[in-house]
């Protein structure tokens, strides 16, 4: 990089006093090691930018860096431990979350919402209304219960659970209907 700024320099020197025959080479000599001097010390000076240092005298630490860092560590730490990699076994092998089939969709004359109950008691589901949304919420349980000549296993299930759908202005929130078909629990709603 020195040799391309001094050939500038140079240039733009040249062409800022043409060089006339009588000037001597000493000179020129000795204006091009100005020159590079001061190309030297503009070059240090670029080089020698503080740095802030930590008061906790650790160098160029940057908390703001350590703490992102800390997070993504803990995120990698948490989604590994309840989704686990594939094949995975022990007590967060499996999904916990609970995802209950749940269908909207519109009709002619209002809107159908189905939701799964398989599994679940329809008196523990509760269904809450107002004028803008739906909320859904329970509590499931399951039990599974495995035998073979080596051993016994027991397991259970047991959690609570909400969904809350948002409903169209035009549905008629007064006039909701319920009933059971099957597994399902079919909710409608007429439009007004």
């Amino acid at each position: 990089m020195k040799p391309k700024i001094i050939f500038l320099i140079a240039v733009v020197m040249i062409s800022a006093h043409p060089i006339n025959a009588q000037e001597d080479p000493n000179d020129l000599k000795k204006q091009i090691q100005a020159l590079q001097k001061r190309v030297d010390e503009l070059e240090t000076q670029q080089r020698v930018v503080p740095t802030p240092r930590s008061p906790f005298g650790q160098g160029d630490w940057n908390p703001f860096a350590e703490m992102e860092r800390m997070q993504q560590e803990m995120d990698r730490l948490l989604s590994n431990s309840f989704n686990g990699p594939a094949g995975a076994t022990g007590m967060f092998s499996s999904n916990m979350v609970f995802d209950q089939g749940l269908d909207v969709k519109q009709t002619d004359k209002g809107y159908e919402i189905r939701f799964d109950m398989a599994g679940m008691d329809k008196d523990q589901v509760d269904l809450q209304i107002d004028k803008n949304s739906l909320t859904v919420s329970g509590k499931y349980e399951e039990q599974h219960k495995q035998e073979n000549p080596s051993g016994f296993m027991e397991s259970q299930r047991v959690g609570t659970f909400m969904k809350t759908i948002p409903l169209p202005p035009d549905a008629d929130t007064s006039k909701m209907t319920t009933e059971q078909k099957g597994n399902e629990l079919v909710i409608t709603l007429p439009k007004k």
